[in-house]
């Protein structure tokens, strides 16, 4: 892996000349990545197949390292094993670093947030209730958004962390737009 790397005999305890032949081997190239998609927890094995792919270096998903650390990654030449972080987005690239020689691209895409349950599904007016939404692929930091049909003002509320599970505190204020930092005091 790697460019200019000097090329020398040695016999007979003497040398040749090793400051005008080099060698390069060829640029990483990737041919193919599976999954292309998945939920943003990430942590499932993503495989690289490609040509002159080294055996040591790394890949980048968008500006993540997808790690060796982990039952089933490893890396040979035509083939990687690495752990997807988790992560969000879409249209990421996908690249490898071996022997300080850059790949092809690929693009890889988190699956957009699906909810799959709203408890409860409605409520009173009055507010001042907690609701959950059940779902997955919510994100490194997902946005809740509720529109009211009454003013169509926008209310937002970021929860923190990953996970499948999110709870705002939706209140009769919460009904007209506020910004982003008063409703995460709110929430």
């Amino acid at each position: 892996m790697g460019l200019r790397l000097p090329v020398f005999v040695s016999s007979g305890g003497q040398q040749s000349n090793q400051t005008l032949n080099f060698f390069n081997y060829d640029a990483p190239l990737i041919y193919s990545l599976t999954p292309v998609t998945y939920a943003t927890d990430g942590n499932v094995v993503l495989t690289i197949s490609g040509y002159s792919l080294g055996s040591a270096g790394t890949v980048t998903v968008g500006s993540s390292l997808c790690t060796q650390a982990g039952t089933g990654t490893s890396w040979v030449d035509s083939t990687i094993l690495c752990l997807l972080p988790p992560g969000q987005g879409n249209n990421l690239v996908v690249q490898v670093t071996a022997g300080s020689q850059l790949s092809n691209t690929t693009l890889f895409s988190y699956n957009p947030p699906s909810i799959s349950a709203v408890v409860p599904a409605n409520g009173a007016t009055t507010g001042g209730y907690v609701i959950t939404l059940f779902g997955s692929s919510f994100g490194l930091s997902a946005v809740t958004t509720f529109v009211s049909t009454q003013t169509g003002a926008i209310n937002v509320c970021s929860p923190v962390g990953i996970g499948q599970t999110h709870s705002v505190r939706r209140t009769p204020q919460q009904l007209v737009a506020l910004s982003l930092r008063a409703c995460q005091t709110l929430c």
